[in-house]
């Protein structure tokens, strides 16, 4: 279950304002509600057939998520007036300005993140119990993990690395690949699972001096080495071989096989849990 809720402005000048150990009602703000943490709604897009019974699906999308915060206000009425409050709330949220919420629960699951923008601030001025309602608009839905996790292996082709993704969500990854003794191969290769769900290639070496470096995370990919003598970074797109598949880890357990055509390297894979909701 959650158990704290932390909220980060993008202003420098936000003070912060620690919750009390006495429980929230003794905190100057605590959370009375929060909506639209669970997973966001799919809109599912379908074709009628011509002249047949159903339809025939043709993608889906997830939009936006919408979470919505109700903040209740305990003034101490001398250092914390209800005023002060509500100028402190509005320093971490005022329409139009970003915020990072980072979520902690108790369970085994890790500390996330969600990143949005305030869309409205509704503070009750005149209310005998003062509170205020914060609407936050997050243009990528999901949550992320705080703390990246890495996974390293060696090549030949035979051996690969299990990794338990205990993320809800398909998420890319960083993959790096260091030279480990020669020859310097002509080609590198990846891929998660049977190599019959798509493998990666792409037409380069490793050496003492250059290493691969790929991110298969959507929205983010690149393919490129970098030549740690000189820190020339170059793009490698063009040697991907046709009809690679970007690799992506699903939840549960993932076999990753990283290999090459001759030499042996040294790889390493770091990634970021996502989660759908909590």
């Amino acid at each position: 279950m959650l158990t704290k809720v932390s909220a980060y402005s993008f202003l420098d000048s936000a003070q912060a304002l620690d919750v009390s150990e006495q429980g929230i009602y003794n905190d100057f703000i605590h959370i009375k509600e929060i909506e639209g943490l669970g997973p966001v709604e799919a809109a599912i897009s379908t074709t009628p057939y011509g002249s047949v019974d159903g339809e025939a699906y043709s993608g889906s999308h997830v939009a936006s998520r919408n979470i919505v915060i109700t903040l209740g206000l305990n003034s101490d009425w001398d250092t914390w007036p209800i005023e002060k409050l509500r100028r402190l709330l509005y320093r971490y949220f005022m329409p139009k300005q970003k915020v990072r919420l980072v979520f902690e629960s108790d369970d085994a699951l890790p500390d996330m993140y969600i990143e949005g923008y305030t869309e409205t601030v509704e503070p009750a001025l005149f209310a005998k119990d003062p509170e205020i309602q914060v609407s936050i608009i997050c243009p990528d839905p999901y949550f992320y993990g705080l703390t990246p996790i890495t996974a390293t292996g060696e090549t030949p082709e035979d051996e690969f690395v299990t990794v338990n993704y205990e993320g809800s969500i398909d998420t890319g990854f960083l993959l790096t690949i260091n030279h480990e003794a020669t020859p310097t191969p002509n080609n590198l290769y990846t891929h998660v699972g049977d190599e019959d769900n798509g493998v990666f290639g792409v037409s380069i070496g490793v050496s003492s001096t250059v290493y691969f470096y790929m991110n298969s995370i959507l929205g983010q990919k690149f393919a490129r080495t970098v030549d740690t003598s000189s820190g020339v970074i170059t793009n490698r797109i063009a040697q991907v071989h046709p009809g690679s598949v970007w690799p992506t880890l699903k939840p549960g357990l993932n076999d990753i096989y990283v290999y090459s055509d001759m030499g042996e390297q040294t790889w390493s894979v770091q990634y970021v849990p996502k989660f759908g909701g909590l």
